[in-house]
């Protein structure tokens, strides 16, 4: 978990990726009002995902799109939620907004224009995927990472993995959504070889590779740049 101190003693909170479940949900129109609107989503959201607990916590955006709107929905327990959000018992933080880290990236890049992006976030065990083309969300996935092999061999296996499942999300979104993506963003939250892999990535990769370091004004070295990324896009 990682914290940054907001305005009024405020505190973003980003929980893990893998924590919560990302939907992102075509309709033609969305009920006006915020209660049958979270009654939509739920019902939308358990068309997919049968809804067998009842502490479910969702939250959702609708983005207008062309011919009707996106819906961009979180789930995740509401007792896990809790258990990060206890964290803070005691001290002079509040939790005020509650994220995840790879959605968090797309406020640092502020306007943009109709060309598709994917926003990839590394950690040290999985990657989330995100397809933009402007304001229209299109894809978002999560993989774990295999570090099998043995030490020599695990971040040559770590690349080749990273490198696969980059050229899967693109296949797909060409093939099957006829989305041409010429640009990935890309943020390296591990501690070490963080700088290396996206070097890597763009040494290997047919695409412009670009990091979000040079959207940060902290006077912050490249490393903590790249932690702390998520949290400075949370409270942009």
């Amino acid at each position: 978990m990682k914290t940054l101190k907001m305005r009024g003693g405020r505190a973003a909170l980003l929980v893990p990726d893998p924590s919560a479940r990302v939907f992102i949900l075509g309709a033609e129109s969305v009920p006006s009002s915020e209660r049958e609107r979270a009654d939509f989503v739920r019902w939308r959201i358990s068309k997919h995902l049968p809804l067998h607990h009842q502490d479910m916590r969702i939250d959702s955006q609708v983005i207008p799109v062309a011919g009707g709107a996106k819906i961009v929905a979180v789930m995740a327990r509401e007792s896990v939620v809790q258990e990060y959000e206890s964290l803070f018992d005691g001290s002079s933080l509040k939790v005020g907004a509650v994220s995840l880290p790879s959605l968090s990236l797309v406020n640092l890049l502020g306007d943009r224009d109709s060309s598709t992006v994917i926003l990839i976030n590394i950690e040290e065990d999985y990657l989330s995927f995100l397809a933009l083309a402007g304001r229209d969300w299109s894809l978002y996935r999560q993989k774990g990472v295999v570090l099998d092999g043995g030490p020599e061999s695990a971040f040559d296996r770590k690349i080749d993995q990273l490198v696969q499942e980059i050229q899967n999300t693109v296949y797909f979104l060409e093939d099957k959504e006829k989305r041409r993506v010429d640009t990935l963003w890309v943020r390296c939250g591990v501690l070490e070889g963080g700088a290396e892999i996206v070097d890597r990535l763009r040494q290997r990769l047919p695409y412009s590779v670009r990091g979000f370091e040079g959207l940060i004004g902290q006077d912050w070295d490249l490393g903590e740049k790249n932690i702390f990324a998520p949290l400075v896009g949370q409270i942009s």
